[in-house]
């Protein structure tokens, strides 16, 4: 009985958490223009100076030569109160004025980093 919940229990779980690594990567159209205001760059990352995921973010960013604001919210209290009310509880968090990306997928990140996606 026991392995018998384990065998069910195993593929379960691996399913359960792909599932939720693509629910939270996709990106997540809306109106993001107040969180850009007055932050120069067409872009934000949001994220802590300790996360790998958000290293990753932000040297893909980085390497392709796309300019960003790096809004380090272990850093910056109003910066983390500010990502909170993204409502989201993980970085790095990527915004344009239209869209955000929680996570870092490599392909997502090459694929919604074109310029014309950018400006838009």
């Amino acid at each position: 009985m026991i392995a018998g919940t384990i065998a069910l229990a195993i593929p379960t779980g691996r399913f359960a958490a792909r599932v939720y690594e693509s629910y939270q990567s996709r990106p997540i159209q809306g109106s993001y223009q107040a969180y850009m205001n007055g932050k120069g760059e067409a872009l934000s990352l949001y994220g802590t100076g300790t996360c790998p995921a958000c290293k990753l973010a932000r040297d893909h960013l980085k390497n392709a030569g796309i300019p960003f604001n790096d809004l380090l919210i272990d850093a910056v209290p109003e910066l983390r109160t500010e990502w909170a009310s993204l409502q989201q509880d993980s970085v790095p968090v990527l915004l344009s004025k239209n869209t955000m990306l929680v996570g870092y997928r490599e392909e997502q990140y090459r694929r919604l980093l074109t310029p014309q996606k950018i400006s838009n």
